[in-house]
């Protein structure tokens, strides 16, 4: 996942440095006496060896108010695992004893509505109870080495904990009424159908371009299905999670070839569980997905003049965060047009070759979605 801004990186450290807090469990091993001691108990009781091989070792179960993870026994003496009342965080023994970091990711039960960056936190399903409480189950990881940073590739142990992150993510259930389910909550086709219908009744009524702006939707729909023969196929939609938390954005546009393919005309995002309008867009103003973690506006401001922004969607918010833009001014200077800007305010020169580089980057990273029509949602 590419780094947006520093002020996610800030953040996304600042919240991991909340993982100290909560109580604190650490794998050892057990004495030579306090094993035999513990292998005659079990004998006592259970004489048959398959019982006792489907006995589960409940010294790697750690849990929260919410839910519960199982640490494999091939990591057990190499992790360190601290826990809260919503939170688990499991460290390289080694790396955190010798003062390194040492995370290895983080699983947080998020109450919606929520409260926590983006950046390194990824959702990954919800936790539910049969009151409709819910909770976004988030996966988060660190924002810089957690080794020492001497050695350059990731150590023997370090890797073997790591690799078991899928393993202990599989392994979460809810408790005390949640249920966990992985997944939920982040594909778009199970978020946006009632958005999505909103358009097709907008079409099927026939709605004006104030009609529209009046429903924070684009009034360019107005022309793009002006002509068309079959109005609901002239528009189409797609998801992508640009905003990398896991969550999938939700994206129409008309259905177009060329210069227009995949031109997004709106936008929209979760926010605390519901759908939320982002930006909406025209021909002369049109959005693009870039990278799948941007938004690319292209602009005109008249016959010598046009920019192209690229903005980053803040995570559980419609803020959209100027990065850095690019515009052509022969209003201002005839002669040296051309325009660089990091807050869409203030423009410095720079030469055609700066401009023309820049502006063919932001080209190569368009995603031209092919996009599915309202006719066949």
């Amino acid at each position: 996942m590419k780094t947006k801004t520093l002020s996610i990186i800030l953040t996304g450290i600042m919240a991991l440095s909340l993982a100290g807090c909560g109580a604190t469990t650490t794998f050892t091993e057990q004495s030579a006496d306090d094993t035999v001691a513990a292998e005659q108990a079990t004998e006592d009781i259970v004489e048959d060896d398959t019982a006792k091989s489907d006995t589960p070792d409940f010294s790697n179960v750690f849990s929260t108010k919410y839910f519960e993870i199982t640490i494999p026994d091939n990591i057990a003496d190499l992790a360190t695992v601290e826990t809260s009342d919503d939170r688990i965080d499991i460290y390289d023994k080694e790396s955190k004893d010798a003062g390194f970091g040492g995370l290895i990711v983080s699983l947080w039960a998020v109450p919606v509505p929520k409260e926590y960056a983006g950046g390194p936190y990824v959702k990954i399903g919800e936790l539910s109870d049969k009151n409709n409480n819910t909770c976004e189950m988030i996966r988060g990881s660190a924002t810089e080495i957690q080794w020492d940073y001497n050695i350059e590739e990731m150590p023997e142990n370090f890797k073997k904990v790591n690799d078991s992150v899928d393993a202990i993510i599989a392994s979460i259930i809810g408790i005390n009424g949640y249920d966990y389910n992985e997944g939920a909550g982040m594909k778009g086709a199970d978020l946006y159908g009632d958005v999505l219908e909103k358009y097709v009744t907008a079409v099927n009524e026939d709605w004006d371009a104030n009609k529209y702006e009046a429903e924070d939707m684009s009034p360019q729909f107005v022309e793009v299905t002006a002509a068309a023969d079959d109005k609901l196929s002239a528009i189409g939609y797609a998801y992508a999670d640009i905003n990398c938390d896991g969550i999938d954005e939700l994206f129409l546009g008309e259905i177009a070839d060329g210069d227009f393919k995949g031109v997004v005309y709106d936008v929209y995002t979760m926010v605390d569980g519901a759908p939320a309008h982002v930006i909406s867009g025209t021909a002369r103003n049109r959005y693009f997905n870039y990278d799948n973690d941007f938004l690319v506006n292209e602009w005109s401001g008249g016959a010598d003049e046009s920019g192209t922004d690229l903005l980053a969607l803040m995570n559980n918010d419609t803020e959209l965060v100027y990065q850095v833009g690019y515009k052509y001014d022969g209003y201002t200077d005839e002669k040296n047009p051309w325009y660089r800007s990091y807050d869409g305010q203030e423009y410095e020169q720079i030469d055609e070759a700066a401009f023309k580089s820049s502006t063919d980057e932001f080209a190569a990273g368009y995603v031209r979605f092919d996009y599915t029509p309202l006719s066949e949602r």
